[in-house]
């Protein structure tokens, strides 16, 4: 009230027996204050209300091309196919898991199974690691994403926790979502006690991208971790859910060298462009190339973000693609964090261990271990990848620049785990 009066209150007046007209007392001004904002709650209210009606309404408007849903507490908006009507509990369940392969195993009947997620930066190793896993213990592994999920005859995800539609739900449960069965579904069987469940969680986005976008905090990456977003075939509904974080009991960090992981990254974004004519070459020289573009792109948005400290901005002038580094060591003290508050069971595999067949077999048995698998055949174990290295990309005073930036950005339980690639 002192500083909002400062402008009609002389400074030698001593008391406040006498207020100007335009300021009124002290209990004339918080009334005012209180006032404005009970009109603004009111507004708000009211734009919300309007938009959850006009939705309503457009929801339950007769359209030709539009698909008929309704909604679960569970779930949030169930898309239906058009022939059908509203499906009761039991069927919904087993249209859940329909599917054409004979070889499929039936659902476990009475134990509900426990995420273990499977952690990967991208370009890590995740495809090579689900089909290593998935072969030598033969259990199915799930996904939380769409597009490495199994679909039915029907273009259906199959989802590892059937949906629900107990009325005694309230209504304004928040969302609980499932991850999907893998592209493995059909082909092996179903784990007894934990699901692999493959994530990304966020932060890792493809050049161009600014530090608003890869930054996170520890709360919205644990929880980007476990989101599952789907669009269902012929719906125009993207639903949006969350895996309970009681369902998730272990971690498995996938960990791959990260001169290497920045170099496919490279590899990758050259593969998601369409224009191939002006894009540089796949090599160590139209790397480099690319670097020196991304870092001359990104320098001000670097400086200018007030969520990197100034040191870590200085450190980071010497490293070439500056912010992919800086995004894959963010990312991965994010996952040692979450593994230390949520108290997850954890163990970490390192890609350069797939290279030869006895470290091959050494991770699958290690893995299964883990996960509580009591069958592994080694004999499936696949021998057609080829770990592919590129620290020649880099010259050696880049490498201590990396190094330097990683020991001032990482972690304390994090540098030990990325300690043999330096």
């Amino acid at each position: 009230y002192g500083e909002h009066s400062n402008g009609y209150i002389p400074n030698n007046m001593q008391n406040f027996t006498s207020f100007p007209p335009a300021i009124g007392s002290p209990n004339d001004w918080c009334s005012q204050v209180f006032q404005s904002r009970k009109k603004k709650v009111i507004i708000v209210l009211a734009v919300v209300l309007m938009i959850v009606l006009v939705r309503s309404r457009l929801h339950h408007t007769p359209n030709s091309n539009s698909i008929p849903t309704h909604t679960s507490a569970n779930t949030g908006t169930v898309p239906y196919e058009p022939s059908q009507t509203e499906p009761s509990q039991t069927t919904e369940e087993v249209a859940e898991f329909e599917t054409n392969d004979k070889n499929a195993a039936a659902p476990p009947a009475d134990t509900k199974l426990k995420i273990a997620y499977l952690l990967t930066y991208p370009m890590s190793g995740t495809t090579y690691t689900r089909v290593l896993i998935e072969k030598t213990t033969n259990n199915i592994i799930a996904t939380n994403y769409e597009s490495s999920a199994h679909k039915d005859s029907q273009g259906r995800m199959i989802r590892v926790y059937p949906r629900t539609n107990d009325k005694n739900v309230a209504t304004t449960a928040k969302p609980s979502g499932s991850p999907f069965w893998g592209l493995g579904y059909g082909t092996a069987q179903y784990p007894k006690e934990y699901v692999l469940t493959i994530g990304h969680c966020t932060g890792f986005c493809l050049p161009p991208c600014n530090p608003d976008v890869y930054i996170h905090t520890q709360s919205t990456f644990e929880e980007s971790c476990r989101t599952i977003t789907s669009q269902e075939e012929k719906s125009l509904d993207v639903e949006m859910t969350f895996v309970p974080k009681s369902e998730v009991k272990k971690v498995v960090h996938l960990i791959r060298d990260p001169f290497s992981n920045v170099v496919s990254r490279y590899h990758e974004f050259l593969r998601s462009q369409k224009d191939e004519s002006s894009l540089p070459p796949n090599n160590r020289k139209g790397f480099r190339a690319w670097c020196r573009v991304l870092d001359d792109a990104s320098m001000a948005d670097i400086e200018l973000t007030p969520f990197i400290a100034a040191e870590i901005k200085f450190l980071m002038r010497s490293v070439p693609c500056r912010d992919e580094f800086y995004k894959y060591i963010a990312w991965h003290n994010h996952v040692v964090e979450m593994i230390w508050n949520e108290d997850y069971d954890s163990m970490q595999m390192y890609y350069e261990d797939f290279e030869t067949d006895t470290t091959r077999e050494s991770a699958a048995l290690e893995v299964a271990k883990f996960l509580k698998q009591t069958t592994v055949d080694l004999k499936q174990v696949p021998n057609n990848l080829m770990v592919r290295m590129y620290g020649r990309y880099f010259e050696d005073s880049e490498k201590e620049s990396v190094k330097a930036l990683f020991e001032h950005l990482a972690l304390k339980k994090t540098m030990p785990l990325l300690a043999r690639y330096f």
